[in-house]
């Protein structure tokens, strides 16, 4: 049995375009290779042969509460946000996520994106049990454009002066 990764990606474009280089040599050397995150990058993670493990939930602590209840269509967002607070919904909705998620895959290795840092927190108490080593990364390229660095919502990489240069 291959011993497995899982990138625990923030849901946004530029943190999945980030870390595709090195999940590709995480790949190529052996190992099995999921994303874990919102089902919207789906295809286009499968698209680069990666596994992909959905997420229904977003990370907790990061102010998300009226963003998910305006997804869902609450008619008074700021109240149900703030009873979301005051019970740990996303909290507790996370947790439950996440280990089932560990469950299934059975992680030797975990790499979080730093900008859903508060993912450890739910993780922390599984990792020894389970001997799963993680890494935070810093899944941002630069912002700065400059003629030979591609957009940030592009999935062009530096290395291809032609790429860049049609970007």
């Amino acid at each position: 049995m291959k011993p497995s990764v899982v990138f625990l990606f923030y849901h946004g474009l530029s943190h999945v375009i980030c870390i595709l280089k090195i999940a590709r040599i995480l790949k190529d050397a052996g190992y099995e290779v999921y994303f874990a995150g919102a089902e919207f990058f789906h295809q286009y993670i499968s698209s680069h042969g990666f596994k992909f493990k959905k997420l229904k939930s977003v990370p907790f602590g990061l102010g998300f509460e009226s963003w998910v209840r305006t997804i869902e269509k609450e008619k008074h967002v700021y109240w149900a946000a703030l009873k979301d607070r005051l019970t740990d919904r996303l909290y507790s909705e996370r947790d439950v996520e996440v280990y089932w998620m560990l469950e299934e895959v059975q992680p030797s290795y975990i790499f979080i994106d730093s900008r859903q840092a508060t993912d450890f927190i739910l993780l922390f108490r599984h990792l020894k049990d389970r001997k799963i080593k993680v890494a935070m990364m810093n899944a941002m390229l630069p912002a700065a454009v400059s003629p030979d660095r591609p957009p940030l919502n592009t999935d062009v990489f530096p290395n291809d002066p032609v790429a860049v240069k049609r970007t």
